[in-house]
């Protein structure tokens, strides 16, 4: 035998040893380290989909598209209320509300839908009854202590504005914005005022 033939013939035989143990399932350490590193790399790309995925989810809205109010749907709207009088009803944190219209009263709302006056009293943060400004803000259900995620603060351009409109514009409760910000419920913001609407970590 010429000794290129015996090189040839031992080539020949380790590919032969090489299939037969990927015939029996067993691999060699060459396939053994390209099967952990393509392993390890498919963990790599798992973990990294897993953790955009997470950050979606924990990217809050832009606060103008929070603060916007929500359209109820009439399905919606009947699930929770039940009213003779046929209206829109919005959502804005999370609470249903809906606009006056001309003549009416904390007291006639409440009589549409089926609410104690002192209960829509209660949720608007109002004392007593009085004919309503047509338009005006009127929740059907208690505000929350504090808004949406990514909402935290409110700067006031131009200044002029009560706690209590900006209770009824948030849809949180006047008595948790006045202690966030160490204020009365009677003060009014001055330009550049700055008024958090979450507690804020100091």
């Amino acid at each position: 035998m010429r000794p290129e033939d015996f090189g040839t013939t031992v080539k020949v035989r380790q590919d032969e040893n090489e299939l037969r143990n990927t015939i029996k399932g067993k691999l060699t350490r060459k396939q053994r380290r390209e099967a952990r590193r393509a392993g390890k790399a498919e963990k790599e790309n798992t973990h990294e989909t897993i953790v955009e995925q997470r950050a979606e989810e924990t990217i809050p809205e832009p606060p103008l598209s929070i603060e916007e109010p929500e359209r109820v749907t009439a399905e919606k709207a009947s699930e929770t209320f039940s009213f003779s009088l046929v209206r829109q009803m919005y959502k804005t944190n999370g609470v249903p509300f809906v606009y006056s219209l001309e003549g009416e009263s904390y007291a006639s709302i409440a009589n549409d839908y089926h609410l104690f006056l002192r209960e829509i009293l209660r949720f608007n943060d109002a004392v007593s009854d009085k004919r309503l400004e047509p338009g005006t803000t009127v929740y059907l259900q208690s505000k929350k202590s504090q808004t949406k995620r990514g909402l935290d603060k409110y700067i006031s351009d131009e200044g002029g504005e009560t706690l209590y409109e900006l209770s009824q514009r948030f849809g949180v409760k006047l008595k948790d914005l006045c202690k966030m910000n160490d204020l009365g419920r009677d003060y009014v913001t001055k330009p550049g005022d700055e008024l958090d609407l979450r507690p804020s970590r100091r």
